[in-house]
C-alpha cells in the first residue's frame, strides 16, 4: 500500500522535446491486471476513510503603508511587523 502526494515545491516541469512527443505516440502504454501484480481483489478495503473534504477558509487582510520615502515605508513596515510579533 502506497499513498503518493505531490505538491508544487517538487520542482520546475521539464517539457517534453519534439523528438520525445514523437516517440511517444508511437509506444503504447503497458496494462497490468490486479492479477498481473499478485494482488486479491477480495483483500482490498478502504485503509483510509475520507471524513471531510473542505476548502480552508482564509481571511486576508491589506493594508498600505505611507511614508516619505521607501526607507521611511520600509522602517514602518518593520515596526508593524514587529508590534504584531512577527519578527
Amino acid at each position: 500500500t502506497a499513498v503518493v502526494s505531490v505538491s508544487n515545491e517538487l520542482g520546475e516541469p521539464r517539457f517534453p522535446t519534439l523528438r520525445g512527443i514523437m516517440a511517444a505516440a508511437r509506444k503504447d502504454p503497458t496494462v497490468l491486471s490486479l492479477a498481473d501484480v499478485g494482488v486479491d481483489p477480495a483483500g482490498l478495503y478502504p485503509g483510509l476513510v475520507l471524513r471531510r473534504l473542505y476548502v480552508p477558509e482564509s481571511e486576508r487582510r491589506c493594508e498600505m503603508i505611507d511614508g516619505v520615502d521607501e526607507g521611511d515605508m520600509g522602517m514602518r513596515l518593520a515596526l508593524k511587523l514587529r508590534e504584531a510579533e512577527l519578527i
